[in-house]
């Protein structure tokens, strides 16, 4: 791993906080409701889709068939995603949907190796045990009755650990073609589907349910979605570079870690969490599994 490929991967990691801050801050005040949540993210992916479609001057758009194949595959990845994950905090333990979510890297990693040739070296198998340990060690278990595993719960957290790996395996596949210079496409038509599919859901929802939002769109809430879809789209935009020159055994555990390290101490910093010493413990480990990544 090159010095350059590091310090963006820090970058990642720091955009992708950054929008997990601007959420929870807002979302902690607005969002009340499933209602408030499917409009929000609709908004926030038709924010990150505008974004992209943007005609700057270090690239426009541009957008073949493969490409939009692609994206619609990342796009209903992410609804999956972000739907399954939802429900499996309605019927189960948060920690360990968190934490066999974020074991879904192992994935794009097992493509990879087997499907791309790509090396998996010593140091970098040691790497990717750290970060598991880390993720296990970072989630706070409970005893309470709704933290017991169930058959709707399961079933909720097999997809989410399947979408999620998926959309790393879009990502990864789409940067082995000859368009892989679309990023811009690939990350429009992925956020223009979600935001359709989310609206769509909303207003069906306000319709036969009169479950409306509950929140009225500010000029502070406005600016809170511009800052949190433009750094969504050009965190996809940058992953998908990173995609096409590093490993996914590199790639996505090591970007994993360090969102989880950054939005862990932003936690602590920002909105007074506190951590127990095994929490604690497990952020060390992610600190050193990236270290042995990098060797």
């Amino acid at each position: 791993m090159t010095a350059l490929h590091l310090a963006m991967l820090f970058g990642l990691a720091a955009m992708a906080s950054t929008k997990v801050i601007i959420q929870g801050s807002f979302g902690r005040k607005l969002l009340r409701s499933s209602s408030d949540a499917i409009f929000y993210n609709g908004m926030l992916f038709g924010i990150a889709a505008a974004f992209t479609a943007l005609p700057l001057p270090w690239g426009g758009l541009s957008l073949s068939g493969v490409t939009a194949i692609y994206g619609l595959f990342f796009g209903l990845c992410s609804i999956l995603f972000q739907f399954s994950y939802a429900g499996a905090f309605k019927y189960g333990s948060v920690a360990l949907t968190v934490l066999i979510s974020n074991c879904s890297s192992v994935i794009p990693i097992m493509v990879g190796v087997v499907f791309l040739n790509e090396s998996l070296s010593a140091s970098r198998a040691v790497g990717i045990i750290f970060f598991f340990l880390s993720f296990a060690l970072s989630v706070k278990f409970g005893s309470r009755p709704e933290a017991k595993v169930n058959v709707k719960w399961s079933l909720l957290t097999l997809v989410c650990f399947c979408a999620n790996g998926a959309l790393a395996v879009a990502q990864k596949l789409h940067q082995q073609t000859e368009f892989k210079a679309e990023r811009a496409g690939f990350v429009f038509v992925a956020y223009a589907l979600a935001a359709v599919v989310s609206f769509s859901i909303y207003f069906i929802l306000k319709r036969k349910a009169a479950q409306g939002k509950t929140f009225t769109v500010s000029a502070g809430t406005l600016i809170s979605l511009l800052a949190a879809g433009a750094v969504l789209g050009y965190f996809q935009k940058t992953l998908l570079f990173l995609a096409s020159v590093m490993n996914a055994a590199v790639l996505f555990p090591t970007v994993n870690s360090l969102i989880m390290v950054i939005t862990t101490f932003c936690g602590i910093f920002l909105f007074k969490d506190r951590l127990s010493k095994r929490q604690m413990l497990g952020i060390v480990m992610g600190i050193v599994g990236i270290a042995f990544i990098s060797l």
